[in-house]
């Protein structure tokens, strides 16, 4: 992104250059000016010089335009995501972070903890954060104490836009989640217009620090609620354009009983749950309710 509004400064540079100079020779293309150059070339009338200063008038106005369109398509992606993050005041004591590729080497190795060997590989991820880096999230929790302040990571959740091919992917009767390559996701200009998202991952971190079984046990509860209500609130405000498909494939015990309560099917039967990818549907009129289990 940085790269991308370097260019487009650059560009609107340009262009008003360009503008300035085409409205500079356009203004010296009279018969009085050009007498008054007799070391300018007998080939440059004023009728050529006109002529060029038209083409870079254009060429500028061109450039400006393209160039506030672009910023203007990137504004509105940004505007997009943050309207997403805003959350009930149940959830005011965290946040929801935009996780960067500096953060990988810290938080894959609690990808692995959680999800052993069914592990989408870490250079995927940075495959696909490179591609949009809107797709991984971080959830921590605000603590103010004495006058500090400090950020405790309580879980996270991927959500890729995809393009029609990775939908397709998802789709097939053999799926392979590990196959989705940068080409089958959009950039984050298209994050919030996209029909089809897939949750990557979704986790929960346990709170190491807490002793007694019985409280981590709820301390994890409230977290898992917390990381799911972020994710299914986006969902929601992401559904209110229109219909969405979402999808997710939950390799773990916790990530199967929430995909049912949750409401998502899976969608290739022959196959093990854990194998399976899952999908719900979501309009503007869904409201998405949690049935809890008793597995």
């Amino acid at each position: 992104m940085f790269y991308l509004h370097r260019l487009v400064r650059r560009m609107r540079g340009a262009g008003f250059t360009a503008l300035v100079l085409g409205l500079g020779f356009l203004g010296c293309a009279t018969a009085e000016i050009r007498s008054e150059l007799p070391w300018v070339p007998s080939w440059v009338t004023p009728a050529n010089t006109a002529l060029l200063g038209l083409a870079l008038i254009v060429i500028g106005g061109t450039s400006i335009a393209v160039s506030f369109s672009v910023s203007a398509l990137q504004w509105i992606s940004e505007f997009w995501v943050r309207s997403f993050w805003r959350f009930s005041p149940v959830l005011r004591d965290y946040a929801l972070l935009e996780m960067k590729l500096a953060d990988m080497p810290d938080i894959y190795p609690v990808y692995q903890a959680i999800f052993g060997a069914d592990l989408i590989p870490q250079a995927t991820v940075e495959e696909w954060m490179r591609k949009n880096p809107r797709i991984s999230w971080k959830i921590v929790r605000v603590i103010q104490k004495q006058g500090e302040t400090r950020r405790e990571l309580v879980g996270f959740f991927e959500l890729l836009p995809l393009t029609k091919s990775g939908e397709a992917k998802l789709r097939k009767d053999e799926p392979n989640t590990a196959s989705l390559t940068k080409d089958d996701i959009h950039s984050a200009l298209r994050w919030a217009s996209t029909r089809a998202y897939y949750v990557g991952s979704i986790g929960v971190i346990d709170a190491a620090q807490i002793k007694r079984p019985r409280r981590r046990l709820a301390d994890r509860a409230k977290h898992e609620g917390i990381v799911a209500k972020m994710l299914l609130e986006t969902l929601l405000k992401l559904g209110a354009r229109g219909r969405i498909e979402i999808y997710g494939r939950p390799v773990t015990t916790d990530g199967l009983r929430l995909a049912r309560e949750y409401g998502l099917t899976q969608h290739q039967e022959h196959l093990e749950p854990k194998m399976a990818v899952w999908r719900r549907e979501i309009n503007n009129n869904a409201k998405i309710e949690r049935h809890r289990t008793h597995e």
